[in-house]
């Protein structure tokens, strides 16, 4: 993302952390006299701002109005966020926490990033809950990560029960604890399992919503290094990138109701390969190809026939 490690390397951002103590706009001014990329200035100096923000307790404006003093252990702080970030760590696992549909989720270094144009995916599925006529509805959020989709549901939808599930023993744990810290727990079950191996065909959804890996495998080494930080297995989706959503469609047999919904979310350039495989299937009657915010095909809607 940035590309500025080079630099660090060089130690330069030592010799300005040589001082015994820095107000954050003398800071900021250092920093970007320091990494100034013309390409990823604005990243940097905003990133800058949100680890002083995470370090001293600020809100962003109070860096600016109050030009609070850091201590050479808040100092240290920063240098170790800001080495850990130019060397191509995420910004959300250095925080330990990511923000999604207006919520706070907690993650580590072996949990994916949800990124913010899984809020459409939520929007929609908040959207198709509402046509179900109030009445209770059961949804699976399948590849459920660190709970961010299921969670976010819940607290839209306070008459939904979700069951969410996820291979990761590891974003299992973090979904639970997200939920208890969301207050949402006793209306979320987690289960680590594939898909929806663990999960009873008696008891079908009225909604079945994912967000599976879907990156082609030989499109992994071209993601940005900060990318590529993430699980794999969130990542990469099978041949052609299409191996979980094909098995989210056997997956729909047997755990939708008849009339139920399935959203999920997918690879700019597979609409075409998507839509192959819903006809193939011929369960399907394709509703909707929603876009994202840079007007690229994203969200799949279908409904069981």
């Amino acid at each position: 993302m940035l590309q500025a490690k080079k630099l660090f390397k060089s130690r330069r951002i030592n010799r300005v952390l040589d001082i015994n103590s820095l107000n954050c706009l003398a800071l900021l001014s250092l920093i970007k006299r320091e990494f100034l990329i013309s390409s990823s200035q604005g990243n940097l100096r905003s990133i800058c701002e949100i680890l002083l923000c995470e370090i001293l307790g600020k809100e962003r404006t109070q860096l600016y109005l109050e030009n609070p003093i850091l201590s050479r252990e808040e100092l240290g702080k920063f240098e170790f966020c800001l080495d850990s970030i130019l060397s191509g760590m995420p910004l959300s696992f250095v925080l330990g926490k990511v923000d999604f549909f207006g919520l706070e989720f907690y993650l580590d270094e072996d949990c994916f990033i949800p990124r913010p144009e899984t809020e459409i995916l939520v929007e929609e599925v908040i959207d198709i809950a509402g046509t179900l006529g109030g009445q209770k509805v059961l949804i699976y959020d399948l590849c459920t990560g660190i709970g961010n989709i299921a969670i976010s549901l819940t607290k839209s939808l306070t008459y939904c029960k979700i069951m969410a599930t996820d291979i990761s023993q590891q974003a299992i744990k973090f979904a639970y604890k997200n939920s208890c810290f969301h207050k949402v727990g006793e209306k979320i079950g987690f289960v680590c399992c594939d898909l929806a191996n663990s999960i009873s065909r008696q008891v079908k959804a009225d909604i079945i919503v994912s967000n599976p890996p879907y990156i082609e495998p030989e499109d992994i080494d071209t993601l940005p290094e900060n990318v590529r930080r993430e699980p794999l297995v969130a990542l990469e989706g099978g041949p052609a990138g299409l191996a979980i959503i094909r098995r989210l469609f056997e997956v729909c047999r047997f755990h939708l109701k008849r009339g139920g919904f399935l959203v999920f979310e997918f690879g700019h350039n597979q609409r075409k390969a998507i839509e192959e495989i819903a006809d193939n299937f011929g369960t399907f009657n394709i509703k909707q190809i929603i876009k994202d915010y840079n007007d690229k095909n994203r969200i799949f809607v279908g409904r069981k026939r």
